[in-house]
């Protein structure tokens, strides 16, 4: 079967099952042909009419001229049906005539350069070809051909090669190609570059690039079934000597020192040899001694789901990002990025993820920087869900959800940098619930719920030699795992605030006893938002001072700051916020300024610090920026804030002053020695302060906005 014939066949699959052979008339158009008849009335149904086509059959290689006849492509037509073919002009072809049949045919694929609209006249495009063969062969042969540009591929392309699509860029005129978009969901209308993402072209063969130099994207494909070993192919292409067996069995490769870019591409269904990979992205090209290319990788909305191996596969030294992406019921890997220990990845970001019924969901190695992870579900994979390894930067992970996994649901192993992991659930898998390993920077695990889990609940040891950050688990919960809840073998200290652990097969928590720096508290961790009250501050002349005061007493003077907004705050034992009466109103979340305190090591019981009231210590300092320093006992506080347009003033101007005046205390001892400290963003500075004749403690200070402590010594 000639290579025409063949494609022809496809595209009358379209017409054979829209006609049925009920329906009386069919008319076909010219691209951007148009008919003023009525549409036709819906046929009754009746029976399908299948056809069979050969894809076992070799496809010889030199390129044959259009000269196919009507009788050719209709002969596949259900009896009865009348076609009726129509030019540009709306006017009706001769059947028997070659222009209907080209008609019939043209649409798919077609190169243009890259800032010229598909099929202008004299635009530099190359002719619509019936398959992508064809248009290899043009752009082989033709060297007119060249620089950036795309390849436009309408939604109706179903499938019309025979033999993997191989873009050679080692190949004759191949290399004047520099750029390459490939295309898909295209309108197909003159002069148009209208997509609809919703209707992408489909392959069920391979698309190869390789030995590219430029940038690739690729847009708006699904490839299904697309499976062939290209090392078995008559003539395969050239793929790098490192890559393994595996590797020359992905459905989509793309190989080049550019970037590389995909978005809206399905790829599923690879099943070829028990190896079949979805996709396969290689612009590292590693060879000994690292890899010889920089390009960045993009993936977004994309699918690479039930494959024979893994489903997203890729190489890079540069910053990798994937976005939106399911990868699912798939024998390797559901997103395997790394490189294979010739170099590292640069960074890498992966967000609003779905990896599940893998062998393993996510695994990411040999990173040199940051690796962030969000929205992130890995479930019910054979080994771990989410695995990393050799992170040379921090590991930011939030909404993590590993759960059913046959081995650990979150593996971090080997990290230079920090690893903070926030709001993560895993639950159900077979070994840890988290594995974090050989972790060098601080670990903070926050909102992290680890139950039911195979093993450990949260297991952080380290295999070489002792850990050098600081372990800090806050509002977590370890609960009703096989072994130990939370087991922490090295670290330089740790702070365990809220962090719950019952039920468990072995101890609840465990911390190795060469750990001596221990601090176990409990935290707010559904605090309630404090009110802050922003007041004009109004100066009545000649005066240029303006108060505010709040309602347990404490008042802050405000010197040449005539005209500014301004508030104070501060927190009593029940929690209260404390309003300033009157003035104009500004409503905002103490914690959106204040950063939750997390340095608790050292401190005494709070029952020490205050007898009267065990939790008002606990309280009031889990809301200050820091420790207070040793021996300072906490009394009073005041958050100060002045706004220009809204914006907060800092530092204030030069002539402006502020005079804090602290409500003193009932029941202080005679002869107690008090303080005021201001928080400057790195310590506590020590202001001093006098007693007043009305019984207040007070300084002047042209510090200004922040927090302000009153202490006793």
């Amino acid at each position: 079967m000639t290579r025409q014939s063949h494609s022809f066949l496809y595209i009358l699959t379209i017409i054979t099952f829209l006609l049925m052979s009920a329906m009386p008339t069919h008319i076909v158009f010219a691209d951007n042909g148009t008919s003023d008849d009525p549409p036709l009335e819906e046929p009754a149904p009746t029976e399908e009419y299948p056809l069979e086509i050969s894809t076992d059959e070799t496809i010889e290689d030199p390129p044959i001229e259009n000269t196919i006849s009507v009788s050719e492509v209709l002969e596949q037509v259900p009896d009865g049906s009348v076609v009726v073919v129509l030019n540009e002009d709306g006017s009706a072809e001769p059947l028997a005539s070659q222009e209907a049949a080209e008609i019939l045919i043209e649409g798919d694929p077609i190169w243009c350069p890259v800032d010229h609209t598909p099929y202008d006249d004299d635009n530099g495009c190359t002719e619509s070809t019936a398959t992508f063969a064809d248009l290899v062969a043009i752009l082989t042969t033709d060297a007119s051909y060249q620089g950036d540009g795309v390849i436009w591929v309408e939604s109706s392309y179903l499938g019309a090669d025979a033999n993997p699509i191989i873009f050679d860029g080692s190949i004759s005129n191949l290399a004047n190609l520099s750029d390459l978009t490939i295309q898909g969901g295209w309108s197909g209308i003159d002069g148009s570059k209208s997509i609809d993402p919703s209707n992408p072209s489909l392959l069920d063969v391979p698309l190869v690039i390789t030995n590219w130099t430029g940038d690739i994207k690729i847009n708006d494909l699904d490839f299904l079934n697309a499976s062939s070993d290209l090392s078995e192919y008559p003539s395969p292409p050239s793929l790098p000597a490192s890559w393994e067996e595996w590797d020359f069995n992905a459905s989509l490769i793309v190989e080049t020192n550019g970037d590389i870019s995909l978005d809206n591409v399905s790829v599923e269904g690879n099943t070829d040899d028990d190896e079949g990979m979805g996709a396969r992205l290689d612009n590292c090209l590693a060879e000994p001694g690292g890899c010889t290319a920089t390009g960045d990788i993009t993936v977004m909305n994309s699918d690479f789901s039930a494959n024979a191996y893994d489903g997203l596969n890729g190489e890079s030294s540069g910053d990798v990002i994937v976005k939106n992406v399911t990868a699912t019921g798939n024998d390797g890997e559901g997103v395997d990025f790394d490189t294979n220990g010739e170099d590292q990845i640069n960074s890498i970001v992966l967000n609003n993820l779905t990896v599940s019924n893998n062998n393993e969901g996510i695994e990411i190695d040999d990173v040199a920087g940051n690796v962030t992870l969000s929205n992130i579900t890995a479930t019910d994979n054979d080994a771990d869900g989410i695995d990393l390894d050799n992170i040379g930067g921090n590991v930011t992970g939030t909404d993590l959800t590993a759960t059913g996994n046959t081995l650990d649901g979150v593996d971090i192993e080997d990290t230079k940098g920090t690893v903070t992991l926030t709001n993560v659930k895993a639950k159900n898998n077979g070994d840890h619930g988290l594995e974090l390993w050989d972790i060098d920077g601080d670990l903070t695990l926050t909102c992290v719920l680890s139950t039911n889990n195979g093993d450990d609940g949260i297991n952080i040891e380290n295999q070489d030699e002792v850990i050098k950050g600081k372990v800090i688990i806050k509002c977590s919960q370890a609960n009703d795992n096989a072994n130990e809840g939370i087991y922490i073998e090295d670290a330089t200290s740790v702070q365990l605030l809220s962090a719950t652990a019952t039920g468990n097969g072995g101890s609840n928590i465990l911390i190795a006893p060469g750990i001596t720096d221990v601090v176990i508290r409990t935290i707010d961790c559904n605090p309630v938002p404090y009110s802050l009250v922003y007041t004009t501050l109004v100066c009545t002349p000649p005066d240029s001072t303006a108060s505010l005061t709040n309602i347990i007493g404490d008042q802050v003077i405000f010197y040449n700051l005539c005209g500014y907004k301004a508030g104070i705050f501060n927190r009593s034992s029940d929690r209260t916020p404390k309003y300033i009466p009157g003035g104009e109103v500004y409503v905002n979340s103490i914690y959106e300024k204040v950063q939750a305190l997390e340095q608790l090591q050292g401190l005494d019981t709070p029952a020490q610090k205050d007898s009267n009231d065990p939790g008002l210590y606990v309280k009031v300092l889990e809301e200050l920026p820091n420790l207070l320093p040793d021996g300072d006992e906490y009394l009073s506080d005041l958050l100060i804030i002045v706004l220009e347009d809204g914006q907060f003033l800092d530092p204030l101007p030069a002539d402006a002053e502020v005079e804090i005046r602290f409500h003193m205390p009932e029941g202080l001892d005679d002869g107690a020695e008090l303080a005021i400290l201001r928080w400057n963003g790195v310590e506590w500075e020590d202001l001093g302060g006098v007693e007043s004749a009305d019984g207040q403690y007070i300084q002047t200070t042209s510090d200004g906005i922040g927090f302000y402590v009153l202490v006793n010594r």
